[in-house]
């Protein structure tokens, strides 16, 4: 009953800020979502983006609390916790991206190693987990959008993983984020999985963690 009522509020919130059609594709994706798991051989894998306007570097507790207070409603209560919890984690970072002014333009993070997907990316041929980096949590403020802040994230990360002697990256792009597809796309990444989850039942029922992977030939 706990559950069923954060779904009722969350439904209202997002009522309130985006409207019906947000309503209507939150529930589509809560039902079911499909995700294409790509991955990139660190060897061989796209184009340098370096850039003289953006910088990286990692998160920390003030830059995330001013992340939150200059963000609007980009960022919720729920997104905040999250960013909150890959700050604590022993194997995850979280990374800003800010520009020549200071700006902050958007967030992304890194998994290293084993702990988070085992299972899923153990099913992909020729990759060590311990090898191996994961790419995740990419967003850019909408106001620095089309600006290259996207492709400098996942061209620092890949500096990173390289410099560490990591031999692998891996990422999960919802099926239809078609501008995702192609940007990781231009740094080698291949599909190699089709990932299909059930949200919702997996949240009314803790037994439940169905999970379907279907390879790409």
């Amino acid at each position: 009953m706990k559950r069923f009522n954060l779904y009722i509020s969350k439904f209202v919130e997002i009522y309130k800020t985006s409207g019906i059609i947000s309503v209507i594709m939150f529930l589509i994706n809560k039902i079911i979502t499909f995700r294409i798991i790509y991955k990139s051989d660190l060897n061989h894998c796209g184009p340098s983006f370096k850039s003289k306007e953006l910088t990286m570097e990692q998160l920390n507790d003030s830059d995330l609390r001013l992340l939150y207070s200059v963000s609007g409603n980009e960022i919720n209560i729920d997104r905040y916790n999250y960013l909150r919890q890959l700050l604590t984690g022993s194997s995850s970072n979280c990374y800003i991206v800010k520009n020549i002014n200071g700006d902050i333009c958007g967030y992304c993070a890194m998994w290293f190693g084993e702990g988070l997907y085992d299972q899923i990316f153990g099913r992909i041929k020729n990759l060590n987990i311990n090898d191996n980096g994961y790419l995740f949590r990419d967003y850019t403020f909408k106001k620095f959008r089309g600006k290259g802040v996207q492709k400098f994230m996942i061209y620092s990360r890949l500096e990173i993983l390289r410099n560490n002697g990591y031999k692998t990256a891996t990422t999960r792009i919802a099926i239809g984020n078609y501008i995702s597809e192609r940007v990781y796309k231009k740094f080698g990444f291949i599909g190699n999985l089709i990932e299909i989850r059930f949200p919702l039942l997996n949240a009314f029922y803790t037994m439940s963690n169905l999970v379907l992977l279907i390879p790409i030939d």
